[in-house]
């Protein structure tokens, strides 16, 4: 059985995602920022700030072992639920976004390889 798996190395810089074979016409993109110290619900909120503006409805989540929220927003034609979650020095933006019509074909595979992740911190 293909399980969703996704991990996430701080010392390496990159994120590795095994999606299922489910994938209709979704597209995920991960993207990382890194700081000294924390990364701080506020931090999250910053980069999240256009959409908080706008009036998105903000939900925590915890995406394995990343912590923060998770938002999502469609039209006719197109869904995106987007994620800001961090693990100490390190935040993940990651974005999922597909045609509106396969968004319960997708949406759970999806979920539930985001809940998967995994931070690695290694010393240097």
């Amino acid at each position: 059985e293909k399980k969703n798996v996704a991990f996430w190395s701080s010392d390496t810089s990159f994120m590795v995602a095994i999606l299922p074979p489910t994938l209709v016409s979704g597209i995920i993109e991960p993207l990382h920022y890194s700081k000294e110290g924390m990364v701080t619900e506020e931090d999250l909120r910053g980069l999240a700030q256009e959409h908080i503006e706008a009036g998105a409805k903000l939900t925590e989540t915890s995406a394995g072992d990343f912590k923060g929220f998770t938002l999502a927003f469609g039209s006719d034609n197109e869904f995106w639920q987007l994620w800001y979650v961090a693990s100490g020095p390190t935040a993940l933006f990651i974005t999922y976004n597909c045609q509106a019509v396969d968004r319960d074909a997708e949406i759970e595979s999806i979920k539930s390889m985001v809940s998967s992740l995994a931070a690695i911190y290694t010393s240097r």
